[in-house]
């Protein structure tokens, strides 16, 4: 399993129907994404450094032309506190993502990354 990387995408229009309304463009969201697992079910964990769970997400791995194994993206609501119009940021990385293949039982190893701004 390969270390998961982590990317950043700006959100759209959001449309429920025929009705559509603009998204902030205050900034960057995360995306983390993957390669290399088996098929099927991949859970992703947000910590701070401290160990506080700051989120879980579910996502399907499956094949993907270009990447190796089974593969994901999976687009967050965690904003990048560098992005947009947020406040400058200091400090260094302040939590961690990492990836549970329960098919074969192995976590990724844990990528570091700024949560909050200081």
């Amino acid at each position: 399993m390969h270390p998961i990387p982590l990317t950043t995408y700006t959100a759209g229009n959001k449309c429920t129907g025929d009705v559509c309304t603009a998204v902030s463009d205050a900034g960057a969201q995360f995306k983390i994404n993957g390669d290399h697992f088996d098929n099927g079910a991949v859970t992703l964990i947000v910590n701070r450094n401290n160990g506080t769970r700051l989120a879980t997400y579910s996502v399907k791995a499956g094949p993907h032309n270009g990447y190796a194994g089974a593969s994901f993206g999976y687009q967050t609501t965690m904003w990048d506190p560098k992005s947009g119009f947020h406040e400058a940021c200091t400090g260094g990385d302040d939590s961690y993502i990492q990836a549970y293949d329960p098919n074969s039982q192995r976590w990724s190893e844990r990528l570091p990354f700024k949560h909050d701004c200081h």
